[in-house]
């Protein structure tokens, strides 16, 4: 990490500290890159506000919106053993400047197809669209079920290159639908709102907040770099207000 110029900064610290700067290049990853641990680690039934600004320059930077774009925010879950450790929410960037968000949680045994039904009015989709099965990933069915939903986010959900991107996340974890919720707000708008939904594995005890650019090892020659800045974070007394990013404009 280091401090970002004035050019890229947000004009509340251009004379002052400067943002994070985080970059990547793929040609000289090995395992993973930035993702630096932040903030206390999180347990069933906790809740947190976060707000956060996010650039993305395209001056040199070959890699953002590819097929091998790497992970920008995550919370990590982890579980009692070394190998049962993933990202329980992550955002990346999509191709067409498309925001998307995954999300690995447990569904109760053979209540996927409830869960589904259940998502359709808060998942936000194209006009015709629908959740489909391809959207879902089984993870682990031992246990109880484990699945992945991605790119959940309204379809409209898109960021920005070369200017700042505002980025308010309100998130419980919990591994029943009683237990969790989850709203995500880009730009002021939200992309993402349901009230009531398993957030978590429930074998995944702890997790922690990670920013920063995250990735394992991949071939290529891609280039990414990113600027983070006023950040704020809230534990169940917080508010969109007290976390929103464009305060600092």
């Amino acid at each position: 990490q280091s401090t970002c110029t004035a050019s890229a900064a947000k004009a509340r610290v251009e004379t002052s500290l400067g943002a994070n700067r985080y970059e990547l290049t793929r040609s000289e990853t090995v395992g993973a890159a930035g993702g630096t641990p932040n903030g206390e680690g999180l347990t069933y039934g906790d809740e947190r506000w976060f707000g956060y600004s996010v650039y993305f320059p395209t001056a040199g930077n070959t890699g953002w919106g590819t097929s091998n774009t790497p992970i920008i925010f995550q919370i990590f879950g982890k579980g009692s053993d070394a190998d049962s450790a993933s990202p329980i929410l992550h955002f990346q960037l999509g191709k067409n400047g498309i925001f998307e968000v995954e999300a690995e949680f447990s569904v109760e045994p053979g209540d996927l197809t409830s869960a589904q039904d259940y998502l359709q009015p808060y998942v936000r989709k194209p006009t015709g669209g629908s959740i489909t099965p391809a959207e879902w990933s089984a993870i682990k069915t031992s246990g109880g079920a484990k699945y992945g939903l991605k790119n959940f986010a309204s379809p409209t959900a898109a960021y920005t290159r070369d200017t700042w991107n505002d980025v308010v996340v309100h998130w419980k974890k919990g591994y029943t639908k009683a237990t969790g919720l989850i709203e995500i707000w880009l730009n002021g708008v939200q992309i993402v709102d349901i009230p009531a939904f398993p957030t978590t594995r429930n074998d995944f005890p702890e997790s922690f907040l990670k920013t920063g650019i995250y990735s394992g090892p991949k071939t290529g020659t891609e280039k990414y770099t990113m600027y983070v800045d006023s950040w704020r974070a809230y534990d169940e007394n917080g508010t969109y207000e007290a976390v929103d990013p464009a305060q600092d404009d």
